[in-house]
């Protein structure tokens, strides 16, 4: 039961710590590793679209807020607010402005900011500082010029106003007279009242005006419960209010604030919430969620035909708690869940689009979240005992089988057992109760082998104690752990994250050393050390990287992990780092062998460029066949951006040099702004665009356009003499590896067809891939990623039949 209303509960002890001054102590860090999986990796927790439900933002606890296409699912952008370590930088409410040109979100800050930014490229247009407490709401009006903002604790309701596209904003009259949080704000249809739900059970109804908005009305709902989520009926005639501790939605009448109907879905139970609702566009249907779920424990949408005359029917839609509901004007449905996952259903309730978490989910795996004696590798999957993927060996760096004699959490051993740990304030050690802090509950917990040491995971920390019940150490927990275990060998203790991550820390002193992202997919995976150092499978490079902020007033940059390969892909120590007992030791361990020693160069000092596309906006037509982009580039000063590269549907096309753009200032410091011509093929195009300096390339900028027109056939380039050759130098090392030490595994042709392949290439060598080739060459990919996971491909026997080739060519990208 707790598990299903954890995520409300966490609103609730977000902010009594916000309250209670914790975010004093929050400094502000410049630089700090993310995971970027391409969705969110912790809770959505608001969600919004345009008026003509074109795009949604999201905002979550991942410390993001992302606008997607909701025609295709596709992400457009993502904004990263200024963070620090812990809550600082999470976002709770999101609000898109209604001509989908920007949204407002805010969570949590020191200086509980509020955040006007832009669609299109995820920057800053505004920021409101110097809020009294942390937004808990954001709704803007029917014309986009007041937003209205409910605060957590006393401090009520905040109005601002813009009229020159929240470039300045003006504050106008709100209301700071309350008892409680603000739970929800809506506007109606005309824009002239606003009501607020708060956390007492109040409405508030207010009628707007040019000075802000004046208190006309305030009421408990008879049979309303504590109402939440709030949504008027499209004539602004009636209000919806779903409650947030009963499974019901009150239909009330806005003029009076008096009930006039109670909804209630089947099996409903009092204490599983409704939080969110939402009208059709033409008033014949009401939909709702939240904490409630069907028959088969699944959260679902209920939707009454002609308000709430006959039963609801129900769809399933999420693994957790429904946080937002908005219907578009063509009868679709708008969904978000702290799974985290959103999606649009269709007028028939059938699903149009599903994008949910790349990342696994660890809950309810205790017994299969076995960990070898030495911490070196570890089972977390629910998969069958010969599966490749259902563990992860760190010393190998790579997938591997899960083994039986590999030990699952303990709850006693030797003397010494721990009770009362699932989803309780009280744990118990030998009979000795742990004080946890307000709002902390316990999840997972584990005995070592020789029961001197017990890990207590809670919701905001991993702590360790002795057989005593005596605190060894605490470190905090950067998402909830859903399972903890300790090592045989009394080394290790190692957690498993909502936000998919395996983590190593050190039972010594619990500072953490490793950790690894195993993605859902069994292929791809990333491990990393707090200071950088990683390792990754093909194609995992990209899971994780370095966020920079950039100040208060300033998007935080992102910088995906591969563009700093040269000094921090360190596959030899990521292997050593649990066999050593952290990196320090691993490293030491390296030097004295005559290996790498530590990077040369801070990542600050090694920064690729950054590019954003301020315009046309994505999905814009043009009638010809090319179409002139506006990039704005930023780089260091003693690191200029040198050279401007754009694919359109991932070809390479050759642009003129940076020097003969033209160019003007940009609006953020060390930015300039490149009118840079491309050119287009009939139909929809794909374009991405780079920047490079001595560093490397900059992470990209996409833009989707369309095009009535093909584009005259490009000349061939010019030969190097004259000019830069644009086109990449493709180097083949080509290796064909028979016998491996692992006796399952006997290839019979593999040098054979590495000298095919190398010879296949060497023809081509200086001139470009024919059409048919490259068809073959997609075939033999599929072909190989489907062979992909070798157990024994670290250690192959050198002494059998092996062929190797490199040379360098020229090929279009």
């Amino acid at each position: 039961m707790l598990r299903r209303v954890f995520h409300q509960l966490a609103i609730m002890l977000s902010g009594l710590l916000l309250a209670a001054g914790i975010q004093a102590g929050e400094a502000a860090t410049a630089l700090s590793l993310r995971l970027e999986t391409g969705t969110h990796v912790a809770a959505i927790r608001a969600a919004s679209m345009d008026a003509a439900g074109r795009f949604v933002v999201t905002a979550s606890e991942d410390k993001s807020a992302r606008v997607w296409d909701t025609a295709s699912g596709a992400l457009l952008s993502i904004f990263r607010p200024p963070s620090a370590a812990g809550n600082n930088g999470k976002l709770f409410a999101a609000a898109m402005a209604p001509d989908g040109l920007l949204y407002a979100t805010a969570g949590w800050s020191a200086g509980n900011d509020l955040y006007l930014v832009g669609r299109s490229d995820g920057q800053i247009i505004h920021r409101i500082a110097g809020l009294p407490n942390i937004v808990t709401h954001l709704a803007f009006s029917p014309d986009g010029k007041t937003l209205a903002v409910g605060l957590w604790g006393r401090h009520g309701l905040r109005i601002f106003f813009s009229s020159d596209g929240w470039q300045s904003v003006r504050e106008l009259k709100g209301d700071a007279d309350y008892s409680a949080e603000v739970n929800a704000s809506a506007w109606s249809a005309d824009g002239k009242q606003l009501v607020v739900s708060t956390a007492d059970g109040y409405l508030r109804a207010y009628q707007a005006n040019n000075q802000g908005v004046d208190l006309r009305l305030s009421a408990v709902p008879a049979g309303a419960g504590t109402p939440h989520g709030l949504a008027f009926s499209p004539d602004s005639k009636t209000l919806a209010a779903g409650a947030s501790d009963q499974s019901n939605v009150a239909l009330i009448d806005a003029a009076t604030l008096k009930t006039r109907k109670i909804l209630t879905p089947p099996n409903s139970t009092k204490n599983r919430g409704l939080n969110a609702v939402a009208w059709s566009a033409d008033g014949k249907r009401l939909f709702a969620a939240g904490a409630w779920t069907d028959d088969k424990g699944r959260f679902a949408v209920c939707n009454w035909a002609e308000s709430g005359a006959a039963n609801p029917s129900c769809t399933a839609v999420s693994g957790n708690t429904i946080t937002a509901l908005q219907t578009t004007s063509d009868g679709k449905l708008l969904y978000a869940a702290a799974d985290p996952v959103w999606g649009m259903l269709g007028a028939q309730e059938q699903s149009l689009i599903t994008v949910a978490s790349a990342a696994l989910e660890f809950r309810n795996l205790r017994s299969k979240f076995r960990l070898a004696p030495d911490a070196s590798a570890l089972a977390f999957r629910d998969l069958p005992g010969e599966a490749n993927d259902a563990a992860f060996d760190t010393r190998q760096t790579a997938w591997a089988k899960a083994k039986k004699e590999w030990q699952a959490p303990r709850t006693m051993a030797g003397k010494t057992n721990v009770d009362n740990w699932f989803e309780q304030q009280r744990p118990q050690i030998n009979g000795k109760t742990i004080n946890l802090d307000a709002g902390e509950w316990s999840l997972s917990a584990a005995v070592a082998k020789s029961g001197e040491q017990v890990a207590i995971a809670t919701n905001h920390n991993l702590r360790l104690y002795d057989r005593s019940a005596r605190e060894r150490w605490r470190t905090p927990a950067p998402g909830t752990p859903w399972q903890v275990n300790l090592s045989d060998d009394g080394r290790w203790l190692v957690a498993a994250f909502s936000d998919g991550t395996l983590r190593w820390y050190r039972q010594q002193d619990g500072s953490e050393q490793l950790a690894v992202f195993p993605h859902p997919d069994g292929r791809r995976w990333v491990a990393w050390t707090p200071a950088g150092y990683f390792a990754a499978s093909p194609g995992g490079e990209d899971l994780v990287g370095w966020q920079l902020d950039r100040g208060e007033k300033l998007a935080a940059d992102f910088f995906p992990a591969s563009r700093f390969r040269g000094e921090y892909y360190r596959p030899d120590l990521i292997s050593e780092v649990v066999n050593k007992g952290g990196v320090e030791a691993a490293l030491a361990a390296l030097a004295r062998e005559g290996g790498r020693t530590e990077a040369k160069a801070t990542i600050p000092e090694r920064l690729p460029p950054s590019v954003r596309i301020m315009g046309p906006d994505d999905m814009s037509s043009v009638a010809g066949n090319k179409v002139v982009i506006r990039l704005a580039v930023r780089s260091a000063a003693d690191a200029p951006a040198n050279k401007l590269l754009a694919r359109v549907n991932g070809q390479l096309v050759q642009l003129p040099s940076l020097s003969s753009l033209t160019r003007s200032p940009g609006n953020q410091p060390g930015e300039s702004i490149y009118e840079l011509p491309i050119p287009l093929p009939a139909g929809e195009s794909k374009i991405l665009t780079f920047a490079e300096n001595k560093h490397g390339v900059s992470p990209e900028a996409a833009l989707r356009i369309k095009s009535g027109k093909a584009a005259e056939p490009e000349p061939p380039p010019a030969p190097p003499s004259s000019g830069p050759d644009l086109r990449p130098v493709l180097y083949v090392m080509a290796i064909g590896v028979s016998n491996y030490s692992d006796p399952s595994i006997r290839l019979e042709f593999a040098a054979k067809d590495s000298r095919d392949l190398s010879n296949f290439l060497k023809a081509q060598e200086g001139g470009l891939i024919p059409q048919s080739h490259r068809a073959q060459s997609d075939r033999r990919q599929r072909q190989a990623r489907r062979h992909s996971r070798w157990p024994g491909v670290d250690t192959p026997r050198t002494d059998r039949t092996r062929c190797g080739h490199h040379f360098p060519r020229r090929a279009w990208g």
